[in-house]
């Protein structure tokens, strides 16, 4: 990448049933308008449809349908993707890769919903989780470079609290030091902390310098307590509400990455200055 500041967007937890259901197409829409004007680049973090849950999968598989209704299903699974896939297509080649998510649907054609995806938005599928690195390089006459590594995964565990997701994030920023961003989804909560590590420069008189880190939740587009909701003509409200689950964080946050060298006591430190915003 060239030497200036990088938007990244991540985006995840659709969760998208459809343009009638619980997705806030209207927000993700605008969001993704307001990302393209800004130059950004889209991560995307998993559960883009919520045809299925993970307990859902395993009974289906013990249904033994037919193989006309594992048809039936299948369409109807990838008539709903491809609704999005509507939505998302401004963003077409602006991806550094798919996560896959909880609530992946697998095709009969063996292929699995983040991997749908990536391929519509030409784009890589990263699987579970990945480690993605981004270099930055200055021009003639420095040419100094410097990268941003960042680990990417959908997130797991049920913890409601901003306490408990940071804890579990905190406890694994711990096994990867030098990874500056670590980004998760699932929780359904915008979450945005700085975290920083000191180190010393490594030739010459010793200088200490510090690195900022981001632990980030990438929020979601699926409300979660609706007003007057319905299911079959009758009052009933999201699994959310009907779990008592805290109001969800609609939209995703902006990390904006700008590549620094830092001059001090005669040394010259290479570094990604990170800053996040909702």
């Amino acid at each position: 990448m060239p030497w200036e500041p990088l938007n990244i967007v991540p985006i995840g937890d659709i969760q998208f049933t459809g343009m009638q259901g619980a997705s806030d197409i209207d927000r993700l829409a605008k969001h993704i308008k307001w990302a393209l004007e800004q130059n950004a680049i889209f991560v995307g973090m998993g559960d883009f449809s919520d045809f299925l849950s993970p307990s859902n999968k395993l009974r289906l598989r013990q249904a033994g349908l037919y193989d006309t209704a594992e048809e039936v299903i299948d369409n109807a699974a990838i008539t709903i993707e491809k609704e999005l896939m509507e939505v998302l297509r401004p963003t077409i080649g602006r991806w550094m890769g798919f996560i896959e998510g909880h609530h992946t649907y697998t095709s009969l054609d063996g292929t699995t919903t983040g991997q749908r995806f990536a391929r519509f938005l030409q784009a890589p599928y990263l699987g579970d989780s990945a480690i993605l690195r981004i270099t930055f390089r200055e021009a003639a006459p420095s040419h100094e470079s410097v990268s941003l590594k960042m680990f990417v995964h959908h997130g797991h565990g049920g913890a409601t609290t901003y306490g408990g997701i940071l804890n579990r994030l905190e406890r694994f920023a711990a096994r990867f030091p030098d990874v500056q961003l670590i980004m998760t989804g699932h929780h359904h909560q915008v979450i945005v902390q700085p975290m920083d590590s000191l180190d010393v420069t490594s030739k010459g008189e010793p200088y200490l310098f510090h690195k900022t880190r981001m632990l980030v939740c990438t929020g979601s587009f699926m409300k979660g307590w609706m007003q007057g909701h319905k299911i079959g003509g009758r009052p009933q409200g999201l699994y959310p509400e009907q779990k008592m689950m805290p109001p969800t964080a609609l939209g995703a946050p902006l990390i904006i990455a700008s590549p620094k060298v830092l001059r001090s006591h005669g040394h010259k430190i290479p570094v990604v200055d990170l800053r996040g915003s909702v």
